[in-house]
């Protein structure tokens, strides 16, 4: 991976960057994608990558739910701005944010939001 990132480091256009960043978080790699998609200049793709490391921070946390659930809210306030509202559904539904799912309800496929009212209606939220 270091061997493609120097490839590219010298004079590569936003694109390059953007379609390695891609192939790095398809692999798991986020924070080398998220400093491929500084370079892009995407702030949108930043955010994605950092909440998906958020995710995967909170994933590895052991016997601190507290820090869990502030970690995957963060990641759910990132996705937000990034557009990517049914990854930031699950991380609402994640940490309990009932109210923000509810929002993001509108906003993601009918399959996720069908899942997600099913959820929510077991927690005893009118939806």
């Amino acid at each position: 991976v270091l061997d493609i990132l120097q490839d590219i480091a010298c004079a590569s256009p936003a694109a390059a960057w953007e379609r390695t960043g891609s192939s790095l978080m398809a692999t798991g790699n986020y924070h080398m994608a998220l400093d491929c998609f500084e370079r892009a200049g995407n702030q949108k793709l930043v955010d994605a990558a950092y909440a998906h490391q958020l995710i995967r921070a909170a994933q590895e946390e052991e016997g601190a739910r507290w820090r869990q659930s502030d970690s995957v809210q963060a990641a759910a306030h990132l996705l937000i701005r990034a557009g990517r509202f049914a990854e930031a559904l699950k991380c609402c539904l994640l940490c309990g944010d009932n109210v923000n799912a509810c929002r993001l309800l509108r906003l993601v496929p009918d399959a996720d939001a069908s899942l997600a009212r099913s959820l929510l209606r077991s927690r005893g939220v009118d939806v």
